[in-house]
């Protein structure tokens, strides 16, 4: 059926129609062991570096479905419609009802991002300021949780689109994420609630973080 690739692919793989400086290399049998990147890492720091796209999944699901909640009840809901544009398929599973018309709206928008997250709450109501509240101190330290938010973000699209493995991904490193996460989830949670007077109910939680030496003793053990 395609008659010209056996004769041009053998050669192109074994390099005879190649400069010698592109050539590709003759890896003997059973020596080659696959993608050189992964053979200079911990597997655990390639496991800790699999997890960061899943962290920032979650930090965009929480922000998506907070703002799907506010959108339906925003005194500023009709003005925010008028820039929208939804497809043809969104407009079906709207009618269909196997959606509503704030979550096919969610899905035009971006919550990825923390600055283009802070955006779209503040179309909703500009006195909100999620910004700010992820910006406050946060435990004493110089790195503010928003600025943690976006560096997890970086790292995630530095490792799914260049391939780009972070050998500081320890274990310590990616439980102080994640407690960086349920810490930034409750914090906007709390503004948001305060700033329009609603209850606060945490109903989650991951408990007190071991100390450091703790920790050591406790994976020694």
């Amino acid at each position: 059926m395609f008659p010209c690739v056996p004769a041009i692919w053998p050669q192109s793989y074994q390099g005879r129609n190649l400069p010698r400086s592109t050539r590709l290399p003759e890896h003997p049998p059973g020596i080659w062991k696959g993608i050189d990147i992964f053979q200079e890492y911990d597997p655990r720091i390639l496991g800790n570096n699999a997890l960061v796209p899943f962290l920032v999944a979650a930090v965009e699901d929480y922000f998506k479905s907070t703002f799907i909640a506010l959108l339906r009840y925003s005194a500023r809901k009709e003005t925010f419609l008028k820039g929208i544009r939804l497809q043809g398929e969104q407009l079906l599973a709207i009618s269909d009802g196997k959606a509503t018309v704030e979550e096919q709206i969610s899905e035009t928008l971006s919550f990825q991002r923390l600055s283009a997250v802070c955006r779209h709450f503040d179309a909703l109501d500009t006195k909100l300021d999620i910004a700010g509240a992820l910006r406050k101190p946060y435990h004493r330290r110089s790195q503010s949780l928003f600025e943690s938010l976006e560096s997890l973000v970086l790292s995630r699209h530095d490792f799914i689109h260049r391939a780009t493995v972070d050998p500081t991904m320890t274990d310590e490193r990616i439980e102080s994420l994640i407690y960086d996460l349920d810490a930034s989830m409750t914090r906007v949670y709390r503004h948001i609630t305060e700033h329009y007077g609603w209850f606060f109910e945490k109903s989650w939680g991951l408990g007190r973080r071991l100390s450091r030496k703790k920790a050591r003793n406790s994976n020694a053990a």
